[in-house]
């Protein structure tokens, strides 16, 4: 079956869809979201992505390939916010490496090393 053409099961994803939408709004608090909580998030809609982003083409004029018809598509905004949230709980893993490296940077950027601390360092 072409990726552009309707799941036979779609209204169900739609409405799954639209859960997993109204389930990610209520997780903000004060206007953020905490990592943990967008970490169960994805976890918790995998399954449901995978769909999405088989069918983000639907109601294309350009059979299994993206085009501003299909942009706002709830298969395509799902897909489009799960791999955006998997590059920022990937980000924030790396958070720790960043701020020391940050804080290596803020110590040196006045009075940087001299070559052979530099060379000592790799």
């Amino acid at each position: 079956m072409s990726t552009s053409t309707v799941h036979p099961h779609r209204n169900l994803y739609l409405r799954e869809i639209e859960e997993a939408f109204e389930l990610f709004e209520s997780l903000k608090k004060d206007g953020f979201y905490n990592v943990p909580k967008i970490t169960w998030w994805i976890l918790k809609y995998e399954e449901l992505y995978e769909y999405s982003h088989d069918h983000r083409h639907v109601g294309s004029c350009i059979d299994g390939m993206g085009c501003e018809c299909c942009w706002d598509a709830p298969e395509s905004r799902l897909s489009s916010l799960y791999s955006s949230l998997e590059d920022v709980v990937e980000l924030y893993e790396h958070e720790k490496y960043f701020k020391e490296e940050n804080a290596i940077f803020e110590q040196v950027k006045d009075d940087p090393p001299g070559p052979d601390a530099v060379a000592k360092k790799e």
